[in-house]
């Protein structure tokens, strides 16, 4: 999806993402402390990485999308109830 609201659901630990039309993404669960979710991006193409309503990622605004690089594979760790932060960057 183009934004928050279409953004495609991940409701995987582990998520490999194979296609990424410009300017699309996926969205995050609900943040709670504790929550490890892997992203893959597989393809060239930057992947907007949406948090679920009024949770935020690193230091963006609440239900703003952290752009996720293409060819790289990111941590995203839930710190508390509405509070994720990337970590691990592996790049193909």
């Amino acid at each position: 999806g183009s934004n928050q609201g279409t953004a495609t659901a991940l409701t995987s630990e582990i998520n490999r993402v194979t296609s990424v039309p410009a300017s699309t993404g996926v969205k995050l669960p609900n943040a709670e402390g504790g929550l490890i979710i892997f992203v893959t991006n597989t393809t060239a193409t930057a992947l907007n990485v949406y948090p679920n309503t009024s949770d935020a990622i690193n230091s963006l605004s609440n239900n703003i999308a952290f752009v996720h690089p293409g060819n790289a594979t990111l941590q995203y760790i839930c710190t508390n109830a509405d509070n994720w932060y990337t970590v691990g960057a592996t790049y193909a």
